[in-house]
């Protein structure tokens, strides 16, 4: 019986990791390809340390290590980019996905302030310049609004340096 047991709990490990990589969520479970690659990460997740392991726990805040900052910024930087090459070039999303767009700078903005430990006012004044109300925006410039965000972005790490060396 009890080797029954532990065979049927490896059969639905391994079936399940298989059907989340079936639809489209990795088997590590760091978050649904149409999220960039990575969860929204920060104090209001929820998330544990390891949830992408290697990272460092910091009271309730969750910090990637620099080459796994690197790695997925790089890859939200780039999909932010060609998505706002696509409205250039006349590929325009429908409105609908503004809600969807927005939500993905909002984690961006999340894990920014996270990694680096942003001041709550400089926190604040980056949310307000760049999150804001949905409706404000089609989602055409929603897509524009998210390639500019890692300009800023960019120029914040650039002009903090030391802060942002860790």
């Amino acid at each position: 019986m009890r080797v029954a047991l532990i065979a049927l709990g490896a059969l639905l490990a391994v079936t399940g990791s298989g059907a989340a990589v079936a639809q489209g969520y990795p088997a590590s479970g760091i978050g649904k390809p149409d999220q960039g690659g990575f969860p929204a990460i920060g104090s209001d997740t929820g998330m544990g340390g390891g949830s992408l392991g290697g990272g460092i726990r910091n009271g309730d805040t969750f910090r990637l290590t620099n080459a796994q900052y690197q790695r997925t910024t790089a890859l939200s930087r780039r999909e932010a980019k060609d998505a706002a090459a696509r409205v250039k070039a006349g590929l325009v999303p429908p409105d609908s996905e503004a809600g969807r767009i927005r939500g993905k700078l909002r984690r961006d903005l999340a894990v920014w302030r996270d990694q680096f430990e942003v001041s709550g006012k400089a926190y604040r004044a980056m949310r307000q310049r760049w999150l804001v109300d949905t409706d404000r925006l089609t989602a055409a410039q929603w897509a524009q609004q998210r390639a500019d965000w890692f300009d800023a972005r960019d120029a914040w790490v650039a002009a903090n340096k030391a802060e942002a060396g860790r």
